[in-house]
C-alpha cells in the first residue's frame, strides 16, 4: 500500500456508498475489524468519525499494525478477532474490509462483533464472494503469487445468513 496507495479506491469508494446509505449518527467509537496497515482506519477517521470520536484497529499480525501511522485518534489492538479488548456496547460501526475470508471461526468472530457493538448499530462486511469471478481470480492469480497461500473460505449469501442469525445479528446485503 505505501508504494501503490490508490491501488484499492474503489473499495474504499464502494464502501464509501455502503456506509453513507446507512444514514449513520455520530460516531465515537468505530471498529476497524482486521485492521492490517490501517489504510481503511485512516479512511474512517476522515469520513465518518466524530470530533473527539478514535478509530480502534484490530489485527492479530502484530506486522501488520506496527505499520499504522501514529495518530492520537486511532489505536491498535494486537488480539485475535474473536476476542476482542472492548467493552459490550461501546462500538458505533464495526467494518471489516477484504479481512472476512482470512477467518477461521467466522461465527464467533460474529458473535464478538455483536457483543461490542451497541444495539442496533451495523457490523459492514466487505470482502469477496464464493462463486464469483473475483474469488477465482483470488483461487488462481493471487493463490499463485502469495507466499503465505491463499486457501481460504469465501462466503455465499446462504452462509452469511446462518453465521448472522447463530451470531444474533440481521442480516442486511
Amino acid at each position: 500500500m505505501c508504494r501503490h496507495p490508490t491501488a484499492r479506491r474503489c473499495e474504499l469508494r464502494a464502501l464509501g456508498a455502503i456506509l453513507d446509505s446507512l444514514a449513520l449518527p455520530e460516531l465515537r467509537l468505530i471498529l476497524d475489524l482486521g485492521a492490517g496497515q490501517g489504510y481503511l482506519s485512516e479512511n474512517l477517521l476522515t469520513s465518518y468519525l466524530a470530533e473527539g470520536g478514535s478509530v480502534c484497529a484490530v489485527d492479530a499480525a502484530e506486522e501488520m499494525l506496527c505499520q499504522i501511522r501514529p495518530c492520537a485518534r486511532v489505536r491498535t489492538a494486537l488480539c485475535k478477532l474473536d476476542a476482542l479488548p472492548l467493552e459490550s456496547g461501546s462500538v458505533d460501526l464495526a467494518v471489516s474490509l477484504a479481512v472476512f475470508h482470512h477467518v477461521t471461526n467466522k461465527k464467533q468472530v460474529l458473535r464478538e462483533a455483536s457483543r461490542v457493538l451497541r444495539p442496533g448499530t451495523p457490523l459492514v462486511i466487505a470482502d469477496v464472494a464464493d462463486r464469483t469471478s473475483t474469488q477465482a481470480f483470488f483461487d488462481s492469480v493471487v493463490k499463485e503469487h502469495c507466499d503465505t497461500g491463499h486457501d481460504f473460505d469465501f462466503l455465499d449469501p446462504e452462509w452469511i445468513q446462518l453465521l448472522a442469525t447463530a451470531a444474533g445479528l440481521r442480516l442486511v446485503s
